[in-house]
């Protein structure tokens, strides 16, 4: 992955810094950053805890934390599921997360301010049909089902 950024970086001649790091010890000061932003790597962490409990500890008081996982109560959750154990893919041992757990999660973590949404509300399947009327699954489910969605996504504040 780090190759691939920094690949990319270097094509588009951004001038960032990149690391390989545990999240669980991150080596950057206290209170370093306005935003940690963590997408679909939390199911894939044994102690979530103690990458939340790291990612408060870097971020600047009135900082916002987003992170975005793929939620256990979707339908994709259970067809990443079977794909791991039948083609023994990365989803094998992934910890999917529901919203509530992840709203306590953050809230023990010491953030406040936590919203979650979730959204990809269309059935696992590869089929032409069910991409042309995506958008219909999407209204249907975000009205009718709102906490099933496949990508789970949540905000939280630092406390000052």
């Amino acid at each position: 992955m780090l190759r691939g950024a920094r690949e990319k970086a270097r094509k588009e001649a951004l001038d960032i810094g990149l690391c390989h790091a545990d999240i669980a010890s991150l080596p950057f000061p206290e209170k370093q950053f306005d935003i940690v932003l963590s997408v679909c790597a939390l199911c894939f962490i044994r102690d979530r805890q103690s990458a939340l409990l790291e990612m408060h500890r870097v971020l600047r008081p009135g900082g916002r934390v987003i992170v975005a996982v793929l939620s256990s109560l979707s339908p994709w959750a259970l067809a990443r599921r079977v794909k791991g154990l039948v083609r023994g893919s990365v989803y094998k041992d992934a910890k999917f997360i529901s919203p509530r757990s992840l709203s306590a999660s953050l809230k023990e973590a010491g953030l406040k301010q936590i919203r979650t949404e979730t959204c990809l509300f269309f059935p696992p399947v590869n089929n032409g049909l069910f991409l042309k009327s995506s958008g219909l699954w999407e209204d249907a489910g975000r009205r009718l089902v709102p906490w099933s969605g496949a990508f789970l996504a949540a905000t939280a504040v630092k406390g000052r």
